[in-house]
């Protein structure tokens, strides 16, 4: 299960405050994230992006509930991304609660899930 998103604003995951463009604190932990925040497994990607549909394949497969936002009708998106790997557009980049994953494998999505968003899994994945 999956819902397409285009640029709402409600449904935006935190940008870093570095203010310089960069993310702030440790690499894949965006600061100021707070429990009234919208939570789930959001999925930035691009239209043609092997690397993307690989991931978004085995989300399906595995029945884990995702945003999928794609970084080529959103800037503000495609600046989320940037901030979070180093200034590229590097696809596909997951959120998840505080955590950030750039070209992650399924098994790091589920083990982020299951603390971040147990709600996404599917129940015989929770643990």
């Amino acid at each position: 299960m999956f819902v397409e998103s285009f640029g709402s604003e409600r449904n935006r995951p935190p940008k870093p405050s570095a203010g310089d463009g960069k993310p702030a604190g440790p690499p894949g932990v965006l600061q100021g994230v707070t429990s009234a925040e919208p939570s789930g497994v959001v999925v930035y990607w691009r239209p043609r992006c092997p690397f993307c549909f690989a991931l978004l394949r085995r989300l399906e497969r595995r029945g884990i509930a995702h945003r999928r936002v794609n970084i080529w009708q959103d800037r503000d998106a495609a600046a989320v991304v940037r901030a979070l790997a180093g200034g590229n557009e590097t696809v596909p980049t997951v959120v998840i609660g505080p955590v950030s994953l750039v070209n992650p494998s399924v098994r790091a999505v589920i083990e982020a899930a299951a603390t971040y968003a147990p709600h996404a899994l599917p129940p015989a994945t929770r643990t």
